[in-house]
């Protein structure tokens, strides 16, 4: 297991987009791990050093939220009434809520320390795409 985040992050074609704002990109990594998908990651070159707490923070926040997830579906489990449903559902939204802003915080974190967050075009298909999935670049 590494040490450090990789700089590149697997989203779903539905959030592709020319130019993204952090929030779009926080609000899908989020609901990527929220749907069991984990972010399939790989690190072309060291991070800066400015750039390595942040990132820890995103991995760290990323784990946290599987965990979090886990928690609350196990404390729930597969409720039956509509109420139960309701209020399983309104617990998740608030949970996610809170990590896409955890998240945006920490782009915004990556961006003030040099990163530059590139997201591929849809027409182009640039290498960062790979089959139906797409790859968020952070470049130093």
């Amino acid at each position: 297991m590494e040490n450090s985040m990789p700089d590149t992050v697997m989203f779903p074609p539905a959030v592709i987009a020319d130019k993204v704002e952090d929030r779009v990109l926080a609000a899908a990594l989020v609901r990527e791990v929220a749907a069991g998908r984990h972010p399939h990651v790989t690190l072309a070159q060291p991070l800066p050093p400015a750039a390595r707490s942040a990132a820890e923070t995103l991995a760290d926040s990323l784990d946290e939220l599987d965990r979090d997830l886990a928690r609350l579906r196990r404390r729930h489990s597969a409720p039956t009434s509509a109420g139960g449903r309701i209020r399983l559902a309104i617990a998740e939204a608030e949970l996610l809520g809170g990590y896409v802003r955890d998240v945006l915080q920490t782009l915004t974190s990556l961006r003030l320390v040099g990163a530059e967050v590139e997201k591929a075009g849809e027409r182009s298909q640039p290498s960062c795409v790979d089959g139906d999935r797409i790859i968020l670049r952070l470049q130093w």
